[in-house]
């Protein structure tokens, strides 16, 4: 599957082998992964992201709606992932994104989720693309926001309340 997104500062590409080692130093900071899926309490281990990104990789070489890493073309480090999944148990499909500590704050989240955006309903064709987040993600609720979402409702993910944000098909 070819990667349908790139921006003024970043491209979101196929997985690669040199992928997994800035994803093992992204997601084991704890602080990083306190909001990721049911919430860490620690960072991940080296080979539980090694796995994570295996699923990750898969599921891009077959399907349209994945996570990319994304890579700040200045410098073509990796600095996150961004990108759609479905939501288990739902139609939703859910866009999602994780930066590293130091390229937060920087307009990045924004600019990537913006083209996911962008490809989402003029490439995919999607109608509706949402946004779970826990209440005390004041950062990620501030990206939602700027990509335009608007809160919806309260639903229960993984066992705890989550923040459902929506954004229509222009």
């Amino acid at each position: 599957m070819t990667v349908p997104v790139e921006t003024e500062r970043l491209t979101l590409r196929p997985w690669i082998d040199a992928d997994v080692e800035p994803m093992i130093a992204i997601f084991g900071d704890a602080e990083t992964v306190r909001y990721v899926g049911k919430g860490y309490q620690r960072g991940f281990t080296a080979d539980e992201t090694r796995k994570m990104v295996a699923r990750m990789r898969d599921r891009c070489e077959r399907d349209s709606t994945c996570i990319w890493p994304v890579i700040l073309k200045q410098t073509g480090a990796l600095i996150g992932e961004c990108g759609l999944f479905p939501v288990a148990d739902s139609q939703d499909i859910e866009i999602a994104y994780v930066f590293a500590p130091e390229a937060r704050g920087r307009g990045y989240a924004v600019e990537a989720g913006s083209a996911v955006l962008a490809y989402a309903f003029e490439t995919l064709g999607l109608r509706r693309v949402v946004a779970l987040v826990h209440a005390g993600n004041a950062r990620s609720i501030a990206v939602i926001r700027r990509l335009g979402m608007r809160f919806d409702r309260v639903v229960r993910v993984f066992q705890a309340d989550a923040l459902r944000y929506v954004i229509d098909a222009r």
